[in-house]
């Protein structure tokens, strides 16, 4: 369905480790070129149609009026708790060739999601055909608990 008209999800309480520490360290995405991020699917399994990879980058996709969603989940991977934020972009544009549907994806890499005073040991990036892995996470790209990324 038009990406315009994707319902995102409420944000659930969270209840265990897991979930508090998904919401402790959820990343900032600022946009400062193309697509905003928007919902990718809604609670009657909808999914977004997306924009055509046409047109300007950073035009017909400034943001929903819905709101918009971040997907995440975690486990232990090599004795660190790894969360992987994901954000839907209905149209993206990693390298000169534009095209619908785009996803940004962050692994905030943490000691335990059980400690009350756990810390970031690293975040993994993924956009386009791009990566990246800042350990440990410069002062200046972190507020308070929270990884501040940009998207361009």
């Amino acid at each position: 369905i038009d990406n315009e008209k994707i319902q995102p999800f409420a944000e659930p309480e969270p209840t265990t480790d897991s979930e508090k520490a998904a919401v402790k360290f959820k990343p900032q995405l600022l946009v400062t070129y193309g697509c905003y991020p928007y919902p990718a699917v809604q609670a009657d399994g909808s999914v977004s149609a997306g924009l055509r990879g046409s047109g300007p980058a950073d035009g017909e996709c400034r943001g929903s009026s819905l709101g918009s969603q971040v997907y995440s989940r975690s486990d232990w991977y090599e004795d660190k708790w790894a969360i992987m934020y994901t954000w839907y972009l209905p149209k993206g544009c990693p390298t000169k060739y534009q095209r619908r549907h785009f996803w940004e994806t962050a692994v905030v890499w943490i000691d335990d999601p059980a400690l009350a005073n756990s810390t970031i040991l690293g975040v993994s990036l993924n956009y386009g055909w791009r990566s990246k892995e800042e350990t440990p996470v410069a002062p200046r790209f972190l507020d308070g608990s929270s990884v501040k990324l940009n998207s361009y």
